[in-house]
């Protein structure tokens, strides 16, 4: 049986991530082995987006899935429980899965990826992130608004997260966005993972963070 994490505490600044019971659980596997393709569909929408960052990348089920199919895609997750995970259910390619920002390969990402993660940071961790990452030119982020959860400590409305990302120097790519919600849908009709409504495209400009 998969092992079962939950989150309990978060630092995204090289520091752990501490997990409990039942965050990456079955109903995870279930739901991602799923979701890969969908992302892994969006992905490959934009050719230019060949080298991939997935921040927070949890047990790193997409890092096998987009290797797979020749992106260069290398995810950074600080929990050591996600990487035991990702060593006993997928691990084909364990170069590509890096635990501190420091150990990053020394590449230039076409695309910063991050998945239901800034909701579980504040402010200044998201911009210490992206100062540190500020060569990487596109930004695709999947952002829930759902109050109440456990971890969700970072709630904004559409607009204030598009003046959040233009103060670090990234604009929303309105075209790119539409264009990947609009694909999303025509995938899953239902729209059950709300990608419509929570996917975001941002591009750089040439503000100075």
């Amino acid at each position: 049986m998969l092992r079962k994490i939950k989150i309990l505490a978060c630092n995204w600044l090289d520091i752990p991530v501490t997990y409990g019971d039942e965050f990456f659980g079955e109903e995870w596997l279930k739901n991602w082995t799923r979701l890969k393709n969908v992302l892994g569909d969006l992905i490959l929408t934009v050719p230019a987006w060949n080298k991939v960052l997935d921040f927070g990348c949890g047990p790193g089920i997409m890092i096998d899935h987009m290797n797979a199919l020749g992106i260069e895609y290398d995810g950074l997750e600080y929990s050591n429980e996600a990487f035991e995970v990702y060593r006993s259910y997928f691990g084909k390619y364990p170069t590509h899965y890096h635990q501190k920002l420091s150990d990053l390969p020394k590449t230039n990402f076409s695309l910063f990826l991050a998945f239901d993660v800034l909701e579980h940071m504040k402010d200044h961790e998201i911009r210490e992130i992206f100062k540190s990452l500020s060569d990487i030119p596109d930004v695709m982020v999947n952002i829930s608004r759902a109050r109440a959860l456990p971890g969700h400590i970072n709630i904004k409305s559409d607009e204030h997260w598009i003046v959040f990302f233009k103060q670090m120097g990234y604009l929303f790519n309105e075209k790119y966005t539409e264009q990947l919600r609009g694909k999303y849908l025509q995938i899953c009709p239902n729209g059950e993972d709300l990608w419509h409504k929570n996917l975001f495209i941002f591009s750089k400009t040439t503000k100075v963070l």
